[in-house]
């Protein structure tokens, strides 16, 4: 309950900067819309907080998934890719989400004061950051994987070119075998 009561205060301050909320009430000018937005706000934020947090834990989670649990084999990475489209599924929830509600706050207050578009503005800016975070986070580990495993092949794969070299500088069928098989490894 402490996020929604800190998502209460942001976004009490941001309807203060915004459009005076407060000081209407206090001063006595208010509608029955200035009690209940409130409410709406408190809500919203609590939503709010715990969809990021629920965000970026499942972003670490997969994370982890990708790092510890996911077998790669670097010659095949198509058993990876749902892990990119965990990534790429939030990124376009959070783009809707953004352009739902710079249409909404533009269509429904067509003169906005600047400062409820910049509200509006610092709101998909957040949403941008998140993400971008929840992005990256879900392949964050499975790349630490898919660089380890590159290294331990591009080690095996030297090691056998520095074998077939010293080979092919003998002479005999083992040389000629030897030799055969360098320029497909050098390619490798």
């Amino acid at each position: 309950m402490d996020r929604g009561l800190l998502g209460f205060a942001i976004g009490s301050v941001i309807m203060e900067l915004t459009v005076g909320r407060w000081t209407r009430l206090l001063a006595g000018e208010w509608s029955l819309r200035d009690l209940y937005q409130p409410a709406i706000t408190l809500a919203f934020w609590l939503v709010g907080g715990r969809g990021t947090v629920y965000l970026i834990d499942s972003a670490r989670l997969y994370s982890q998934v990708g790092e510890r649990h996911v077998v790669i084999d670097v010659l095949d990475m198509v058993p990876l890719s749902p892990l990119a489209r965990h990534g790429l599924r939030i990124v376009l929830l959070l783009t809707i989400i953004t352009a739902v509600a710079v249409i909404a706050m533009t269509v429904r207050v067509p003169h906005a004061p600047n400062s409820l578009m910049v509200a509006v503005f610092v709101g998909g800016l957040w949403n941008v950051i998140l993400g971008t975070a929840v992005f990256i986070l879900p392949v964050r580990g499975l790349h630490r994987q898919i660089r380890a495993r590159k290294l331990e092949e591009l080690a095996r794969v030297r090691e056998d070119i520095r074998r077939n070299r010293e080979l092919a500088s003998e002479s005999g069928t083992v040389s000629f075998e030897a030799g055969g098989r360098l320029p497909g490894l050098l390619a490798f």
